[in-house]
């Protein structure tokens, strides 16, 4: 037994033996890289993720200008197709008129001229509903000169008529809650009699 002992503890300071200079290095290899960084690897280092961050930048640069210009050709793609959805209405549009005024010269006759008017303002109101585009009379409402072109001014007879729009030669044309073009309009204006005035004036003297 006390043989066996002694060559176990052979063993083990063997085995320390060893182990020893593993750990020396190791906490050799500690110390160095806890040693302070000279000025040059810092600057080295530095410079090195500098070069990084502006390679990356220009790679995302360079990533936006073509989402950019993708978008554009998109949009310009979009834009001359529904160009040419309304050339193509105003195409049928223009077709009714020609087609009207054919039968118009060959008929002679009023009601042939009506019907082809009627027809050609039935295509167009057509068109405009079709494009989202919704008409509005204001006859009969107080005049607002960022929806009205008022053209002329009428005497009324009444106060209460007074900014008053009395009529309405072209309606106003909206399209998704925008105006598109104002209305075209004639806005009643009251003056008062001269008695009138002549009282107010003697009321104000006495």
């Amino acid at each position: 037994m006390k043989g066996k002992n002694k060559k176990e503890t052979a063993i083990s300071e063997n085995e320390t033996a060893e182990i020893e200079p593993e750990i020396k290095n190791e906490s050799e290899k500690s110390i160095e890289s806890a040693e302070p960084k000279s000025s040059e690897d810092i600057i080295a280092e530095l410079q090195s993720e500098n070069e990084s961050l502006k390679d990356r930048l220009l790679r995302k640069t360079a990533e936006f200008e073509n989402f950019r210009k993708r978008q554009e050709r998109i949009l310009f793609t979009m834009i001359e197709q529904e160009r040419n959805n309304i050339i193509g209405r105003l195409l049928d549009v223009a077709t009714d008129v020609e087609r009207a005024m054919r039968e118009v010269e060959d008929e002679k006759d009023p009601e042939a001229i009506y019907n082809g008017i009627k027809l050609v303002s039935k295509r167009i109101r057509e068109l405009l509903k079709l494009e989202g585009v919704e008409s509005n009379d204001p006859t009969g409402k107080k005049f607002d000169p960022l929806e009205h072109d008022a053209i002329a001014v009428q005497p009324v007879d009444s106060p209460d008529e007074d900014g008053i729009v009395i009529q309405s030669i072209q309606p106003s044309y909206i399209r998704q809650g925008k105006l598109v073009s104002p209305a075209r309009v004639i806005v009643g204006k009251y003056d008062e009699p001269n008695e009138s005035k002549e009282n107010k004036n003697n009321e104000g003297g006495e």
